[in-house]
């Protein structure tokens, strides 16, 4: 019942002909600070990467409008994995594509914008987003390689 709602929840937020992509991104489990020690990954720090991630994009992509109007692209991302085992916490994203820009410019401006977040890793996946349907039955999939509802996040910006 709540899958539904969520599925439902996130193909209201894109309509089937809304250009976007669908984005897996990788995030390492530690880094190294500067005193030596290391610093663990944690679900609160994996949703500021996102949210820093996004604030970047926006800046390249409309410039000053993101920041005095809050001009967007329309967003959701899901946090899959708890980062024990071999379950590397990873984020799936369905970013909406700006008509300004190729497919292969957006892509590459995803790539170069993620190698420059202190977490990022380079194991990027990037594909034009299936239908809808598909993309929201895959970021909400169940079974062995499932979202972790403990550390579920629905980070969303849309219209």
């Amino acid at each position: 019942m709540i899958k539904r709602a969520w599925s439902d929840w996130i193909l209201s937020a894109f309509p089937e002909d809304l250009d976007s992509f669908f984005v897996t991104l990788s995030l390492k489990q530690s880094i190294r600070r500067t005193d030596g020690t290391f610093e663990a990954l944690t679900a609160e720090t994996a949703e500021n990467e996102m949210r820093f991630l996004q604030r970047c994009l926006n800046q390249k992509v409309f410039g000053n409008a993101a920041k005095r109007s809050g001009k967007s692209l329309r967003w959701i991302d899901v946090s899959e994995g708890d980062g024990r085992l071999d379950k590397r916490i990873h984020r799936h994203i369905r970013i909406e594509k700006p008509s300004f820009l190729t497919d292969a410019e957006f892509e590459s401006l995803i790539r170069d914008v993620w190698s420059g977040c202190r977490w990022s890793m380079d194991q990027v996946h990037i594909e034009r987003a299936r239908s809808g349907e598909a993309v929201s039955r895959y970021m909400l999939k169940t079974g062995a390689d499932s979202v972790c509802t403990k550390t579920l996040s629905l980070g969303v910006t849309a219209r």
